[in-house]
């Protein structure tokens, strides 16, 4: 990946942690996968990871986090992006809920915008729900 080469002001690096931090506050309690995707200069650059909260801790793999924080930084100073976050439950079922980044904030998508994220193919096609997933809206984060 490639942001090194870009610098950013104090302000964009600590709001892109916060943005990060929030997103992940945002899923609550139990085991997640988050993708941070964005586009810059017409190239495509995603970021996935697995994280866990528990009560006051969140686990995750410190690389792969610094990595989507840098991404959601580039992201609001260059070019555009999102994030979903895929809650996955013991009865294989789970949730899904989305954010569209707008400059230095998330904006949350309805539970219809992130079917349609879900279910259309790259081509435009329509393809049919997963079972077992719910599409939700995404709540407001918090920063």
């Amino acid at each position: 990946m490639e942001t090194k080469s870009h610098s950013y002001s104090p302000h964009e690096a600590e709001s892109a942690a916060a943005l990060f931090m929030a997103l992940l506050e945002a899923a609550g309690e139990g085991t997640h996968h988050v993708v941070v995707a964005v586009a810059v200069h017409g190239d495509s650059v995603v970021v996935p990871m697995f994280f866990r909260n528990d009560g006051e801790t969140t686990y995750l793999e410190a690389d792969s986090a610094l990595q989507a924080t840098e991404l959601i930084a580039l992201a609001a100073t260059v070019g555009s992006g999102g994030a979903v976050v895929r809650t996955h439950f013991p009865d294989e079922t789970s949730n899904v809920r989305g954010w569209r980044l707008a400059g230095l904030s998330f904006e949350p998508l309805s539970a219809i915008e992130i079917l349609d994220a879900y279910c259309t193919n790259p081509a435009g096609a329509p393809l049919p729900p997963e079972e077992g997933v719910r599409y939700m809206a995404a709540p407001p984060l918090r920063c």
